[in-house]
């Protein structure tokens, strides 16, 4: 036979209770209610008390949604690398290293992503919308009114992503482009990763139309 009941055991904790749950006016075993009180003079205080019990809801669903949203920032924040570490471990000044160094490339991934890589991402139809579209029907039909300056920059770039602005816009002066006209499309459908990498969003395809 021993004297653990219930009632009799919470006098072992009759201290720690106080400290954690406050007075003991009317204490019972339900450790809990104390914190419903506390919920609810909280809430009711952040109504105009009038046609409270709608204000009070609402409230709680807004201390639901800032606790999920802390938790989330917590978790991407342990996520995030340890650059002062290795920031530390390189603490003597390299001036001779060039850009395209691989801290460079590791902190811009899609500078030595292969081309198989960025292409097996977006898709398009077999057949264009518009078989053939001159340079000036396309700034009539479309508004692409820069089309024909701004084509020989994207070949460039897409060519080496590595170009800087100023090389660009000197390099695609020599780009001679040997077509008048263009086949046209209105739909493209492209692959939609993790874009944060945070192992939250789904893989799917969207697709735009023009």
């Amino acid at each position: 036979m021993h004297f653990k009941f219930p009632k009799l055991h919470s006098l072992n904790h009759y201290l720690l209770s106080i400290m954690l749950f406050g007075t003991t006016d009317n204490y019972d075993t339900q450790y809990t209610e104390h914190l419903h009180i506390d919920f609810a003079k909280d809430t009711y205080r952040g109504t105009n008390c009038k046609d409270e019990f709608p204000q009070m809801t609402l409230w709680l669903e807004h201390c639901e949604k800032v606790l999920r949203h802390e938790a989330y920032v917590r978790w991407c924040l342990r996520r995030q690398p340890q650059y002062a570490d290795d920031q530390s471990s390189s603490s003597e000044p390299e001036m001779s290293r060039s850009p395209s160094s691989p801290d460079l490339l590791q902190l811009r991934p899609h500078l030595h992503a292969s081309l198989n890589d960025i292409v097996s991402h977006v898709k398009i139809t077999c057949f264009p919308s518009v078989k053939a579209v001159s340079f000036d029907a396309a700034v009539t039909r479309y508004g692409a009114l820069y089309l024909r300056d701004t084509l020989p920059r994207f070949v460039i770039q897409y060519q080496d992503p590595r170009t800087s602005d100023a090389e660009v816009e000197q390099r695609s002066l020599g780009v001679y482009l040997r077509f008048r006209t263009m086949p046209i499309f209105h739909k493209i459908c492209f692959f939609l990763e993790d874009a944060q990498n945070l192992g939250i969003m789904e893989d799917v395809w969207d697709t735009a139309h023009a």
